[in-house]
């Protein structure tokens, strides 16, 4: 989760898109009087479409409602080493993880029925180009 603003090539955030990041949405829940934040991102959910993050609790929560079709993003880690496979997401892995990564026992992508359906990309970052459009392909 993020603690403060992103931008960049560090972000997907973008308005002209209805994108917004986790710091714009969940920023001011930090008061006494907020609703609680695993009840507002239960809530989110079943209102949801598709959920894009990273390895955090609200990626596996987004994975546990089959209206939400979900995008992770992995920099450093892989998804096998988190979440079970489903066909309702696409996982984002960058080339920080091709090299150093494969070769772990506990990388693993499943064909078949149990799919971590992984896409790679070629750089160390992930790009908001990218990922919009993996999600039109996803839906």
């Amino acid at each position: 989760m993020e603690h403060g603003q992103f931008d960049g090539k560090n972000t997907l955030a973008d308005h002209s898109k209805n994108c917004y990041s986790s710091f714009e949405l969940f920023g001011g829940f930090a008061t006494k009087d907020s609703i609680p934040y695993a009840i507002f991102l239960k809530s989110l959910f079943t209102l949801s479409d598709i959920h894009i993050g990273c390895p955090t609790g609200p990626l596996g929560l987004s994975l546990l409602y089959d209206n939400v079709r979900t995008v992770g993003l992995y920099c450093e880690l892989m998804p096998s080493w988190y979440f079970e496979p489903g066909d309702n997401n696409i996982n984002i892995v960058s080339s920080n993880n091709i090299n150093a990564r494969l070769q772990d026992q506990r990388t693993f992508n499943i064909d078949g029925t149990l799919n971590y359906n992984i896409k790679f990309v070629d750089t160390p970052y992930i790009s908001g180009d990218f990922v919009f459009k993996e999600i039109e392909d996803l839906l």
